[in-house]
Parts: structure tokens; C-alpha cells; sequence
């Protein structure tokens, strides 16, 4: 199962959170420090701090969900200014 984490402080990861919250049916359930939306198909997980300082971020998750692999959703931006969708691996 795929976990998809993104932060309340980048508003591309929100916007991203957004649009498969209308694609999709999820059980949200609120934690202390997360937000864990549980999907038939993959999981999303929303934190408070920015992604780049999310120490540990796994282990924090899997006291409340199970999943094999992580997608960090945030906002990237190209030196030229094109709008873009990158992926890294």
C-alpha cells in the first residue's frame, strides 16, 4: 500500500490532496500531529511541517497506518518557469 504525504504548509501538496479527495473515497481520521485519510487504493497523510524537516516521518505513520511506500507531494518549481509535474525516484 502507497502512502501519499503532504504538508498543510505547501499549498501545491494541498492542491494535490484536493483533487484526489474528489477522485476518490477516504476515511479521514485526525491524530495528534496528522491527518491520515485511509483509502481502498492508497492512503494520504497530512502534517503540520514542511516536508524538507519531516525527520522520520515513517515511523511517526506507522503507529497509525501501514503502507510499503512513501510519495511526498510538493511544490517544485523549473528555473525557466514552466509549469511542470516532476517525479523523482
Amino acid at each position: 500500500m502507497h502512502i501519499v504525504i503532504f504538508s498543510q504548509t505547501d499549498i501545491a501538496g494541498m492542491n494535490i490532496r484536493d483533487r484526489l479527495l474528489s477522485m476518490l473515497d477516504f476515511e479521514k481520521k485526525k491524530f495528534d500531529d496528522v491527518t491520515i485519510y485511509y483509502g481502498e487504493k492508497f492512503h494520504l497523510a497530512e502534517i503540520k511541517e514542511r516536508l524538507i524537516y519531516a525527520d522520520h516521518v515513517d515511523l511517526k505513520l506507522k503507529k497509525h497506518v501501514e503502507f510499503d511506500r512513501i510519495v511526498f507531494a510538493s511544490r517544485h518549481s523549473s528555473k525557466d518557469e514552466r509549469k511542470i509535474f516532476s517525479v523523482h525516484v
